[in-house]
C-alpha cells in the first residue's frame, strides 16, 4: 500500500502588502504554496501568511484560524482546517471557491479555475470550470495523492498505479502503464510521475524540454506549473527542466532544501535552516520573500533623536530597544543638527554632515542622470566636492537619454535632437535617374537630396535606363537576345517536366525542374502519388495491397469485391455550424455508406446508414458527384470536440474497412475567447517632446467582453493595469487604449488578457518596447 508523502515545511512571514511582517518574524512556518501571481505559507499557529497580487483577493488571509494545508490555483487559495472543512478566497469566476459544504477532507490542490478534494475513505470531490473534463473525478476511489493543473487532473491510487482525466491534445493522460507511483505533479498539458525508487517518469507536450526528467534519481518531491518542472533531491538539491524565460529555473544552487512549490513563472524553495529561496518572474510581488533567520541584533543609542545612531556604544538585542537605531553613522549624538545628509554651513568650524570637514569654498554641480558627463541646467547642487551623478557641465538638453548631449551623434529625420542644437538632421536619401520611366533608377547615375527630385526613385536596379521595357519584373522574351528582366541573361523557351523515378510515364509533382529540353528520367505529366513504385499511377489497377494503386485517394477500393478505406476532406478544425456537413472520397465498389460521430469523450452522437442514388436500399440518399461524397446532418451537434469516420459497403462484397477519424471542433456561442493579437507597440515608440502618453492596440474578437491591458517595466513594477469594456474601445475587431500613466524613456513588457463569463486567456508571455 503506497504512503500519501507529507512534506514538513517552515516560511518567513510575510505581511499582505508584500513587505515582511516584522511583528510576527519568529514565528515558524510548517507549509508554502504557490498560485500564479503570489505566495503563501502556513504558520505553526494554523494561521496564513501571504505575498504577491491581491487584484481577486486571493491574499486576504488573516481572518483565517485552525489551518492544517494550503493550497494556491491560479487567482484563488484554498485552506484546509483541521476538522476536514475548507476554506477558499479569491477569483470566483467558476464558482471555484464554493467550498464551504465539504467535510472530512485529508487533502486539496487548486487549478487556474478549479479546486480539488480528497475525502477520508479516498474519493475525490471537485468544483470550478470543467471546460475539458478536468473535474470528472467522482468515480475515484482509494486515492492517496493527487494534483489538478489548467487542462487536468492525475490522482495516485493506493496500488502505485495513476488515474487521470481532462484534455489527452498532448497526450498528457497516457498514464495507465505507470506502476509504484508515490506522487504526481500536472503542468500545461503534461503529466510526471515520481517512482518509489526516486525516479520520474513523464508523458504530454516536451515543447519547452519540461519532460527532461529521465536522469533523475534519489527524487522525493515533483512539482509542476506552466512548462517547468522541479524535482527535490535526498540531499536537500534541486533540479529542474523546461522553460526558463523568467529565471525560474534558477535552482542548481539551492541546498538543504526541504521543500519546493512552483507557481505560473516563479518557484520557491524552503531550506532546513527556516528561510525561503525564490526565482522567477515577480511582476505580483510574489518573490518578496527575504530570508529572515531569527538571532541577536546589534542596535546604537540616538540619543539626539535624529534617526542616526552613536556607532562607539551598540548593544545587542533580539528587539529594537527605545532610544536606539540600527543606524551607526551618527558622528555626535548630543546635537540633532548633526548627522549624515544635514545641510552643512560653510566656515562655522562644524562639521554638520559627519564628511570629516567643514563646508568651505562652494561650487555648483548640476545633475547627470543619465550618465553621460553633461548636466542637467535645471537641478543643481552647491558644495565643495562633487556629489555622485553630479557633474560641472549645465548644457544637456534631455537628462533622461545618455544618446542625447552638445556632442552626441545627430541621427537624421528621428525626431530627435540628440546633438542639442536645437533641431533634428534632416535626412539625406539617395536617389538614382529614372530616364526611361519605368520606376527602376539608374546604379550609375545619383543624387544625394532630402526630397525626391523629379525624374528619380530610389530603385538602383535597373540595367538600362533608355528602355522602359527593360527593368528587373519585366517580362522576358525568350531567345530574343535582350536581357528584359535585368538577371544577366536572355530567357531559353523552359518547360517543366517532374521527375520519374519509377518510369511508369507519370511525374511526381513534388519533384520537378525547368528545361528548354526534356531530361532523362523526367515527363510532362505530374499525377503519379508514389514515383518509387512502377505499378501505382493513375488509372492502373487496384490490387489488395494495403496500397493506393490508381492515385484515387482510397486504398484497395472493390479489392475482393469489397469497399477500400474511404479518405475523409472534411469537416476538420473550428467550425461555426452547428448542422454540419460531412464530405469524402467517392469509392467506386461502394453502394452504402455509414457514417459515425463521437463527441470527445467517445460517446455516440450520430450514426446512419446512406445509400447512392440508383440503389435500391430503404436509405437516405448520399450526393456523390466529381468524385467526391456528401451529407448533411440532419442533428444539430452542440459546441464540443468531435471524432467522425466512414465505411463502405455493398451487397456482394460486404462492409469495407472504417476510414481514419477526423477532428473537429463545434465552437458556439459558450466558449472562451480568442487570444488577442497585439499590433502596436511591438519595437520602438517615439513620443513627441513634452508628451509621455503611449497608445496600445490589439486585435480581438466578437466573443471578448472586458481586456485587461497589462503594463511592466524592466523592472517588474507594474505601470499600468486595467480593464476595459470591450465595446467602448473596439471597433471591428480592433481595440486602443491610451492610458494616463506616464510612460518614461525606458523599456517596458505589456500584455492584454481577454475575458468573457466561459474563460479568459492572456497574450502569451508579453511584448517589449522601448520608449524613447
Amino acid at each position: 500500500m503506497k504512503k500519501l508523502i507529507i512534506f514538513t515545511i517552515t516560511l518567513i512571514v510575510i505581511s499582505l502588502n508584500g513587505h515582511l511582517n516584522l511583528n510576527n518574524a519568529y514565528a515558524a512556518v510548517i507549509q508554502i504554496a504557490a498560485g500564479d501571481y503570489h505566495t503563501i505559507g502556513l504558520e505553526e499557529d494554523n494561521t496564513v501568511v501571504a505575498v504577491g497580487s491581491n487584484v481577486y483577493g486571493q491574499i486576504d488571509l488573516s481572518s483565517w484560524t485552525n489551518i492544517s494545508q494550503i493550497a494556491a490555483g491560479g487567482f484563488h487559495t484554498v485552506g484546509l482546517t483541521a476538522n476536514g472543512r475548507v476554506e477558499a478566497v479569491g477569483l470566483d469566476n467558476h464558482d471555484q471557491t464554493d467550498v464551504s459544504s465539504w467535510r472530512n477532507i485529508i487533502q486539496i490542490d487548486a487549478g487556474l479555475y478549479q479546486t480539488i478534494g480528497l475525502e477520508q475513505d479516498g474519493t475525490v470531490v471537485a468544483v470550478g470550470y470543467n471546460d475539458d473534463g478536468k473535474l470528472n473525478v467522482s468515480s475515484w476511489a482509494s486515492i492517496i495523492q493527487f494534483a489538478t493543473g489548467r487542462n487536468h487532473t492525475a490522482g495516485v491510487k493506493e496500488n502505485g498505479t495513476v488515474v487521470a482525466v481532462g484534455s489527452n491534445d498532448d497526450g498528457q493522460l497516457n498514464v495507465t502503464s505507470w506502476r509504484d507511483i508515490t506522487q504526481v505533479a500536472v503542468g500545461m498539458s503534461y503529466t510526471v510521475g515520481l517512482q518509489e525508487d526516486g525516479e520520474v517518469v513523464g508523458v504530454g507536450i516536451n515543447d519547452k524540454g519540461q519532460l527532461n526528467v529521465s536522469s533523475w534519481t534519489n527524487i522525493k518531491q515533483i512539482v509542476a506549473r506552466e512548462s517547468h518542472t522541479i524535482g527535490l533531491k535526498e540531499d536537500g538539491t534541486v533540479v529542474s527542466a523546461g522553460s526558463n524565460l523568467y529565471g525560474q529555473r534558477n535552482v542548481s544552487s539551492w541546498t538543504n532544501i526541504k521543500q519546493i512549490a512552483t507557481g505560473r513563472y516563479h518557484t520557491v524553495g524552503l531550506k532546513e535552516d527556516g528561510t525561503v529561496m525564490a526565482v522567477g518572474s515577480n511582476n505580483g510581488g510574489q518573490l518578496d520573500v527575504s530570508p529572515l533567520n531569527p538571532g541577536i541584533n546589534t542596535y546604537y543609542p540616538d540619543s539626539d533623536g535624529d534617526g542616526y545612531g552613536d556607532g562607539d556604544n551598540p548593544i545587542e538585542a533580539l528587539t529594537l530597544p527605545s532610544g536606539y537605531v540600527d543606524d551607526n553613522t551618527d558622528c555626535n549624538d548630543m546635537d540633532a543638527g548633526i548627522h549624515p545628509g544635514a545641510d552643512e554651513i560653510a566656515w562655522d568650524g562644524i562639521d554638520q554632515d559627519c564628511n570629516g570637514s567643514d563646508l568651505e569654498s562652494l561650487t555648483t554641480y548640476y545633475y547627470d542622470y543619465d550618465g553621460d558627463g553633461y548636466g542637467n541646467p535645471d537641478i543643481s547642487y552647491q558644495g565643495i566636492t562633487l556629489p555622485y551623478a553630479y557633474t560641472t557641465d549645465n548644457t544637456d538638453c534631455n537628462d533622461m537619454d545618455a544618446d542625447v548631449h552638445p556632442n552626441a551623434q545627430e541621427t537624421a529625420g528621428d525626431g530627435i535632437d540628440q546633438d542639442c542644437n536645437g533641431s533634428d538632421l534632416p535626412i539625406l536619401i539617395t536617389y538614382y535617374s529614372d530616364s526611361d520611366g519605368d520606376g527602376y533608377g539608374d546604379p550609375g547615375n545619383s543624387i544625394e537630396s532630402s526630397t525626391q527630385p523629379s525624374g528619380y526613385v530610389e530603385d538602383n536596379t535597373d540595367c538600362n535606363d533608355q528602355d522602359a521595357g527593360v527593368h528587373p519584373n519585366a517580362q522576358e522574351t525568350a531567345g530574343d537576345g535582350i536581357d528584359q528582366d535585368c538577371d544577366g541573361a536572355d530567357m531559353s523557351s523552359l518547360t517543366t517536366y517532374y521527375s520519374d523515378m519509377d518510369g511508369d510515364g507519370y511525374g511526381d509533382p513534388d519533384n520537378s525542374m525547368e528545361s528548354a529540353s526534356l531530361p532523362s528520367g523526367y515527363v510532362t505529366d505530374n499525377t503519379d502519388c508514389n514515383d518509387d513504385d512502377s505499378s501505382i499511377y493513375p488509372g492502373a489497377a487496384e490490387q489488395c495491397n494495403g496500397e493506393d494503386n490508381n492515385c484515387n485517394q482510397i486504398i484497395d477500393e472493390c479489392c475482393d469485391g469489397i469497399p477500400g478505406q474511404i479518405t475523409l476532406i472534411s469537416p476538420s478544425g473550428t467550425i461555426e455550424e452547428t448542422v454540419t456537413e460531412f464530405v469524402w472520397k467517392e469509392d467506386p465498389c461502394a453502394t452504402l455508406y455509414k457514417i459515425y460521430v463521437q463527441n470527445s469523450l467517445n460517446n455516440f452522437k450520430f450514426s446512419q446508414w446512406y445509400e447512392i442514388a440508383d440503389n435500391d436500399d430503404d436509405y437516405p440518399e448520399v450526393n456523390c458527384q466529381d468524385g467526391e461524397c456528401s451529407i448533411i446532418l440532419d442533428s444539430v451537434l452542440e459546441s464540443d470536440e468531435y471524432e467522425w469516420f466512414v465505411m463502405g459497403s455493398n451487397d456482394s462484397g460486404g462492409d469495407g474497412s472504417w476510414s481514419s477519424g477526423m477532428d473537429f471542433i463545434v465552437q458556439g456561442d459558450d466558449s472562451p475567447p480568442s487570444m488577442a493579437v497585439l499590433v502596436s507597440p511591438l519595437d520602438v515608440v517615439f513620443r513627441f517632446p513634452g508628451e509621455n502618453t503611449v497608445t496600445f492596440t490589439w486585435n480581438g474578437d466578437d466573443k471578448t467582453a472586458w481586456y485587461r491591458l497589462a503594463v511592466w517595466d524592466r523592472e517588474d513594477n507594474t505601470i499600468h493595469s486595467q480593464w476595459y469594456e470591450s465595446s467602448k474601445i473596439c471597433s471591428e475587431g480592433s481595440c486602443s487604449v491610451t492610458p494616463a500613466s506616464a510612460f518614461e524613456a525606458m523599456e517596458y513588457q505589456w500584455w492584454v488578457e481577454s475575458w468573457n463569463e466561459f474563460g479568459s486567456v492572456w497574450t502569451g508571455d508579453g511584448t517589449i518596447f522601448t520608449a524613447k
